[in-house]
């Protein structure tokens, strides 16, 4: 058996269930690809080396790429970051390139020169060359299972098509009404055609997520697509709730909006008191912006588990690394407790003369039980008198007296989360989830606040353009919630009306 899953941690989640197959069968589509092609040297590794050779400046590239919530609204960085995804999404789309505007067809030219020349293949490449030249999926499996399909652009399925039809069996498995992935090329249309007889059809007839009460409202909202795979689904049994935060008797002239993340925070209580979890949704990432701002500013917990590249929306559990939080947390441990590991975290930044002796910090890296307390004996080998005889003070304040100025700033947040709800909050999973839609999809939270609100590009699409997609993003945001969907008001004119 072959596993393919949209994203490389839905994959892994898939591999980690006790599947009886080899953990290399269950990959992303492109992961499979790759290693079917030799591992060949990826492009988008050298950006820094294109942009350095690139001769037309409307080509340079970020050399940390465009995030994929940028790329939702298409709020790109620069000029090349546009022209480049275009060409990658005509490509996506198997749009034939005298199609193509002429500067899509002049950075292609430019863009592909280069990687002749270096022997590179970019993430496109992977999908077209195994399309042309791979006729087997990996292994030749009798069965394909093809996880999130409807997020699979024209090409991405023509191959799945391709290798599935040397199979026994090809499950793709999917909900044309979740197909929020347009900006890259994906369409439902590419999942529902060509057409299947219904004996070819399985529905998974029950939600294990949604209640009743916002199960009646996503059903009625979902009919209004264009065109869709009609689909019955039973809700969970639970009532829930559905909310609208508009009533201006209640909530005031305009309601509850993204730009009073005081008065969201103050309604979320009722939640976040039982210990259920929050998720606040905008379909652009600057829609949380103000929330963000106030939960800093009030010392509350946030993050999104699923987008944990974006440090702003992670600031105490980043993708990788140590954050100020975590430093923060081995500090407030008795001194008596600390181990050398501990005392490596919280003394990064600060002055090192005022905490250690003169080698001090080096006697730690001798002490084979780095994760066991520090010996009593080795105090007077690591530290100085005078940072000993500190310990007499408060131990938050006395932190922030031994920090470096210039690392003053980093600490003020989780020194604020430390004094409004205590140490295990630095690294205690949070109840609050901040993000975009795009970047919540497959998730779930107890209580989902959703923003009505569009950007500029956006509501030009909704009125005049492809509403569907509008329609369905509300749709997966609206699904996220397993208790209480709570429609915020609108900020702006800017917005779906039917939300409003």
């Amino acid at each position: 058996m072959l596993v393919s899953s949209f994203t490389r941690a839905a994959a892994s989640e898939i591999g980690s269930r006790g599947l009886p197959i080899p953990p290399q069968m269950c990959a992303t589509l492109h992961a499979h690809a790759y290693r079917e092609l030799g591992r060949p040297e990826v492009a988008e590794k050298h950006i820094k080396d294109w942009n350095e050779l690139a001769t037309d400046a409307r080509h340079i590239l970020s050399v940390s790429g465009v995030d994929v919530d940028d790329a939702a609204e298409a709020n790109y960085i620069s000029e090349g970051d546009e022209i480049a995804s275009r060409y990658q999404v005509y490509r996506a789309m198997m749009r034939p390139r005298s199609l193509w505007e002429t500067e899509i067809r002049h950075f292609a030219d430019a863009w592909e020169d280069w990687k002749r020349q270096n022997e590179y293949i970019d993430f496109t490449d992977m999908i077209e060359m195994a399309l042309n030249d791979i006729e087997y999926a990996p292994g030749n499996p009798v069965i394909g299972f093809i996880d999130e399909a409807q997020d699979l652009t024209p090409l991405e399925l023509a191959l799945v098509r391709k290798w599935g039809s040397h199979m026994e069996f090809l499950v793709m498995a999917g909900d044309d009404d979740q197909s929020i992935y347009a900006f890259k090329g994906a369409t439902p249309d590419a999942f529902l055609d060509p057409p299947l007889p219904a004996s070819h059809k399985r529905v998974l007839a029950q939600s294990y997520r949604i209640p009743l009460a916002v199960h009646t409202f996503a059903e009625d909202w979902i009919q209004r697509l264009s065109r869709r795979e009609p689909k019955l689904y039973r809700p969970r049994d639970y009532e829930g709730a559905f909310r609208r935060l508009t009533d201006p008797h209640e909530y005031g002239s305009k309601g509850i909006d993204f730009d009073r993340p005081d008065t969201l925070l103050r309604d979320a209580e009722r939640y976040l008191e039982y210990g259920r979890t929050v998720m606040y949704l905008g379909t652009c990432a600057y829609m949380v912006d103000p929330l963000i701002v106030e939960l800093r500013e009030k010392g509350i917990p946030f993050h999104n588990p699923y987008r944990r590249k974006n440090g702003r929306w992670n600031p105490l559990h980043p993708a990788r690394g140590v954050t100020a939080g975590q430093r923060l947390a081995a500090w407030n441990k008795l001194p008596s407790e600390w181990t050398p590991h501990d005392v490596k975290l919280w003394s990064l930044h600060m002055s090192k003369p005022k905490v250690f002796v003169r080698g001090g910090d080096k006697v730690l890296d001798t002490i084979g039980q780095q994760y066991r307390p520090l010996p009593q004996e080795y105090y007077r080998r690591v530290f100085t008198d005078a940072f000993i005889s500190g310990f007499a003070m408060e131990m938050t304040e006395y932190f922030e007296a031994l920090l470096l100025d210039s690392k003053k700033g980093v600490y003020k947040y989780p020194l604020r989360v430390l004094s409004k709800v205590g140490v295990e909050a630095l690294t205690d999973v949070p109840k609050i989830i901040v993000g975009t839609i795009h970047s919540v999809k497959g998730g779930e939270s107890d209580a989902v606040y959703l923003f009505p609100d569009l950007s500029g590009k956006g509501h030009i699409q909704y009125t005049t353009g492809d509403r569907d997609s509008i329609l369905r993003q509300m749709y997966v945001g609206m699904t996220r919630c397993r208790e209480a969907l709570c429609l915020v008001g609108a900020a702006s004119p800017w917005a779906v009306t039917e939300l409003r």
